[in-house]
């Protein structure tokens, strides 16, 4: 398996491809950053321009359901076996945004892995080898992972070693970092990853916001969809 620079080995590599202005989110979405605008944000990867999702975007698309009700939402849909698109790497303390990342996602018409909802029996308050076992397997059938950067992804056991065995296994061109900006503009847990790694960004497509990939080895911007390995 592949091993991951040290933390700050990979903040200064981050830093020298990251740097943001504050812009208006109709700015953003024309990828114009006005002087003196003081909401949303633009980052500029790789001489790229990249907009973030947002937590309030997100939860809007979890609509108005507290914690307990996006957790049942989710586990409604859940799919039990089989191959996924997407293995969604996350702070078990975000039930909303995952519902809505989820939701995002399948707009695009993907499958994406939620451990605690596709597999309910596992208990990551703890960690535990038959808990890993069956994270190992989820991961080798899924064909690309989401690795959600929230302010509560800071506190989580699992991601950093979910993150590094599936750059391992599948290779890091199968790895997207999810940056969800909180109520702080510019505000994200996780930017030590975007040096390492492709980068999840918002766009505006013919039916509204929907995910966007830049990639990590030729800064080039393909559709999500296209990144998971849909053609069609």
């Amino acid at each position: 398996m592949r091993v991951l620079p040290s933390a700050s080995a990979l903040m200064t590599e981050s830093r020298a491809y990251l740097a943001c202005a504050a812009i208006t989110r109709e700015d953003a979405e024309r990828n114009v950053p006005p002087p003196g605008a003081t909401t949303g944000s633009m980052c500029e990867a790789r001489g790229v321009a990249m907009v973030y999702f947002q937590e309030d975007e997100l939860l809007q698309r979890a609509g108005g359901l507290t914690a307990a009700a996006a957790q049942e939402s989710l586990r409604a849909a859940s799919k039990q076996s089989g191959s996924f698109d997407v293995f969604l790497s996350h702070s078990v303390r975000d039930a909303r945004l995952v519902l809505g990342v989820r939701r995002l996602l399948e707009a695009q018409g993907l499958s994406v892995y939620v451990d605690w909802i596709d597999d309910p029996q596992l208990d990551r308050g703890s960690v535990s080898p038959s808990t890993a076992a069956r994270l190992r397997v989820r991961m080798g059938s899924s064909r690309t992972m989401v690795y959600a950067t929230s302010r509560a992804a800071q506190s989580s056991r699992w991601m950093p070693w979910e993150l590094g065995y599936f750059d391992g296994f599948h290779g890091p061109q199968r790895v997207s970092i999810l940056p969800i900006e909180g109520p702080t503009t510019g505000s994200f847990a996780g930017q030590e990853y975007l040096g390492l790694y492709s980068v999840v960004d918002r766009v505006v497509g013919p039916y509204g916001a929907e995910p966007s990939v830049v990639l990590h080895e030729s800064s080039n911007r393909q559709s999500f969809r296209s990144f998971a390995g849909r053609t069609r």
